[in-house]
């Protein structure tokens, strides 16, 4: 009986330990073009070279977004309690493939999905000649600044 005990206690033990132990998977999930829709503003992502993704670092949930300016606007919009943490992701203007906006380098003049104009690598050599290289923030002030222009139009009303 003592011997029983010994291995059920280390079983439940080994079921606390490792059962607890959930790692969350923080990298980018498939995107599914053409059927997945924009987080933001619920358009279909069709562009492979200009999307973004943004994942939750608690839950592993993924918000896809069809331009880097819906993914900056939609955190101004929601402002998530695990904003700081988040990972964001942005896929490669040249080769689509997925690449950390920490790790990313930015330019502006691109044709994007929601006119927005801010394209991302993972190497500087893959911009375009005379593109000028900026840095994240700066892309972001651009795409915010873009908001504020497009919400008034000639009449100074507000639009979206």
């Amino acid at each position: 009986m003592k011997k029983f005990s010994v291995i059920l206690f280390s079983v439940l033990l080994s079921v606390m330990v490792f059962g607890c132990n959930k790692t969350v998977n923080t990298e980018p999930k498939k995107v599914t073009y053409d059927r997945d829709l924009c987080e933001r503003c619920k358009m279909q992502l069709v562009d492979r070279y200009h999307s973004a993704q943004i994942v939750n670092p608690e839950d592993g949930k993924s918000y896809p977004f069809d331009d880097l300016g819906c993914a900056v606007l939609w955190f101004d919009e929601t402002t998530p309690a695990w904003k700081d943490k988040a990972l964001i992701y942005i896929t490669d203007g040249k080769d689509g493939s997925w690449v950390e906006h920490k790790n990313a380098y930015y330019a502006e003049g691109y044709n994007t999905p929601m006119s927005f104009g801010i394209a991302a690598f993972n190497s500087k050599d893959k911009l375009d000649e005379g593109k000028t290289l900026i840095t994240y923030e700066q892309a972001r002030d651009i795409i915010r600044n873009i908001k504020i222009q497009r919400s008034h139009n000639k009449n100074g009303s507000m639009q979206n």
